[in-house]
């Protein structure tokens, strides 16, 4: 089975097995081990599970996705305040006023 852990973590090193295994440097998303030896030591280890869906995401990542979520309501409150502008200029229309 495969064991996942944060796309930042670009080695690690199993003390139990002697065991060291590379990933990519240039990953993007989580990265995989298939190692039926280290694969016990690295669930107990921390930071490293059974799913990808379930990986922790690196500090960048969580900035980017704040960064994003900070984006998406100021795009909901100019919605919001530019709906309210649109519907009080059609009220003030509606009695002739300008």
């Amino acid at each position: 089975m495969t064991v996942y852990t944060r796309s930042d973590v670009v080695s690690v090193f199993v003390g139990p097995t002697g065991h060291t295994h590379a990933l990519s440097k240039k990953a993007k998303e989580a990265q995989g081990i298939t190692c039926a030896e280290c694969e016990p030591h690295l669930l107990e280890m921390g930071g490293w599970v059974r799913s990808p869906a379930a990986v922790e995401l690196t500090p960048d990542e969580i900035r980017e996705a704040e960064f994003e979520e900070k984006q998406i309501q100021n795009f909901e409150r100019q919605t919001v305040a530019e709906n309210a502008r649109n519907a009080a200029a059609s009220v003030r229309a509606g009695r002739g006023v300008q």
